[in-house]
Parts: structure tokens; sequence; C-alpha cells
């Protein structure tokens, strides 16, 4: 669908709903527009990918989605890794939760095995340690009394292999889904990425590629 005048985020919503994307004419989506599907996808869906190359305005797109979601009093809180760069906690100091919850957690984020829980956040591995900081931000997700939470995930599972990367979207999707309120937005440059979040169902995908943004 290819609109001549500026797209309404209200009609971005409604379109989004039923899959229909809209661009401007001739122009690459604003970062406003695909925050625009990307809020509609979560209205259906507990996760949302954002895809597309570099520059194609992913991190814009997060940002917008962010404001957008503060404004409706939304917790947004972002998976920061190079936090944990430094950190000599071990997951269980760092996540500080029920044991039975922690290890579930863990599990679902690909650290199951149980040498890590003795490993210091600062000597894992760069992939371990980016698997441990979305743990720590869908674990703040589910904590307080907001009403609802959305964690944004810039580069997700970008330095993962893809059976790792499998692994963190299907298990991520799955704690959002067992938790009401919590919604995961990611944006990746890997075409598996986005192939693999294309075919589990508690995932929407919003593509922006060559000025045009599809779902």
């Amino acid at each position: 669908m290819t609109c001549t005048r500026a797209v309404s985020e209200r009609t971005l919503r409604a379109l989004a709903v039923f899959g229909l994307p809209a661009a401007r004419a001739g122009r690459a989506p604003s970062g406003l527009a695909a925050a625009g599907q990307a809020a509609g996808a979560l209205a259906v869906a507990p996760c949302v990918l954002l895809a597309g190359p570099s520059g194609s305005g992913k991190s814009t797109a997060l940002a917008a989605l962010a404001r957008r979601e503060r404004a409706r009093g939304t917790r947004v809180v972002r998976v920061r890794a190079a936090a944990l760069e430094r950190d000599a906690r071990t997951p269980p100091e760092i996540l500080r939760r029920g044991v039975m919850p922690m290890l579930a957690l863990l599990s679902r984020c690909g650290l199951s095995d149980a040498s890590l829980l003795a490993t210091p956040a600062c000597r894992m591995s760069e992939g371990q340690r980016w698997r441990l900081a979305l743990c720590v931000a869908l674990c703040r997700g589910t904590r307080g009394s907001v009403a609802r939470t959305l964690v944004i995930a810039d580069e997700l599972c970008g330095g993962l292999d893809a059976l790792a990367a499998l692994g963190v979207l299907s298990g991520a999707a799955s704690v959002c889904a067992r938790t009401p309120g919590l919604v995961l937005a990611g944006a990746s440059a890997r075409d598996d990425v986005a192939a693999m979040a294309r075919g589990m169902s508690r995932w929407r995908v919003v593509a922006l590629r060559a000025g045009a943004a599809a779902r």
C-alpha cells in the first residue's frame, strides 16, 4: 500500500493489525512509521523484531517505540551487556530471585550450563554475557507493580550462532508469553534471525528494506 501524504500513527496501528504496511511514496519509512508498525505487532504478539541492514533505521525505530511506550506509562528496560563487562558477580548474585525461577530463566535464555552459575559475568564470553544481560532485563520486567514493561534488545542475537539464536528467540518469547504485560522489541541485521522469528507464532517481524517497511 502506497500513500501520497503523511500517514498518522492511528492509521498505521489499524493497518498493522491486518498485516498491511503503509509507506510514504518514494521515501524511506521514518522511525515513527516503523515504530507504529512495531506497536501494532505488539498488540497481537509478545515479541517483535525490526529487521533490516545497517542504516535502515532499526535503532531509530526502537528509540521511537520506546518513547511511544513511555508516554503510555510503560516501563522500558534495555538489554545492556556492556554493563556486565567488569561485573565480578555470578548470575545468582546478579539476578537475585528464587533458585528455581532463576534457573528456568537462565535456561530459556540459553545459559543452562551449571558451570556458568559460578562464573563471574566479566569472565563469560561475549555471547554468554549478552544472554545474561537479556535475563537481567527480562527479570526486571517481572518486578514491581507496573502494568506493562517493554524490553528493548538492539542487535538481538548479534554475537550468537544460529542454534543459540534460535534458542534465545524461543526462550525469550516463552518468558514474555508467560508474564502478563511483558513484551520484547528487538532489532537485527541478520537474515537468519529474521527468518527464524517469522517461523514462530509469538514473534512478528517488521522488515525495513530499500526505503520501504514491510510486514
